[in-house]
């Protein structure tokens, strides 16, 4: 990976964040607002 990320830069822009920050990845509110709304909403059998 490393070698192919050296011969590519000139194309390329790679930014490395956090293992874990849902702040800079918008796609964790999203699967916030599913867990809650659909997830957390399940049906009852009686």
């Amino acid at each position: 990976m490393q070698a192919w990320l050296e011969e590519s830069k000139h194309r390329i822009e790679v930014f490395f964040i956090p293992p874990y920050s849902p702040e800079l990845n918008a796609q964790e509110y999203l699967n916030q607002d599913v867990k809650t709304n659909v997830i957390g909403k399940k049906a009852s059998y009686q």
